[in-house]
């Protein structure tokens, strides 16, 4: 952390319940981000801990519906400076209304209009 200097930092936290180090890494995590004022850290651990079904079977890779619970979440929390679940909720509506459109178009195979929407907007800014 002294060689970033004041840069802002994030640090996602892992949920990998099949190791033992998860709460080690987790805790570390936590110390630093009270320690450092320019470290934010991103709960995932928290966010997805009670949802099982946005993970394949080793309950550590998220499946389609998880990466996409993932990808916004984490996406708030860079954009919106939201990083835990009590400060984004997890059943808004605004989420699950995207996540369902989104989880649907990749399980149908189809690029979601968001995705689209976002990969015009990034040619527009260069």
């Amino acid at each position: 952390m002294d060689t970033i200097g004041d840069r802002k930092v994030y640090w996602v936290n892992v949920r990998v319940p099949t190791k033992r180090w998860q709460n080690d890494v987790n805790d570390m995590l936590a110390k630093m981000a009270k320690k450092y004022d320019n470290m934010t850290l991103i709960d995932w651990y928290d966010y997805s801990k009670d949802h099982d079904e946005w993970f394949y079977d080793d309950q550590v890779h998220p499946n389609p519906e998880g990466m996409i619970h993932y990808a916004h979440f984490v996406s708030q929390a860079l954009l919106g400076g939201k990083s835990s679940s009590s400060e984004l909720t997890k059943d808004s509506e605004v989420t699950d209304e995207a996540t369902n459109q989104d989880s649907e178009d990749l399980t149908n195979g189809a690029t979601s209009s968001s995705m689209a929407n976002t990969s015009e907007d990034l040619d527009t800014a260069q």
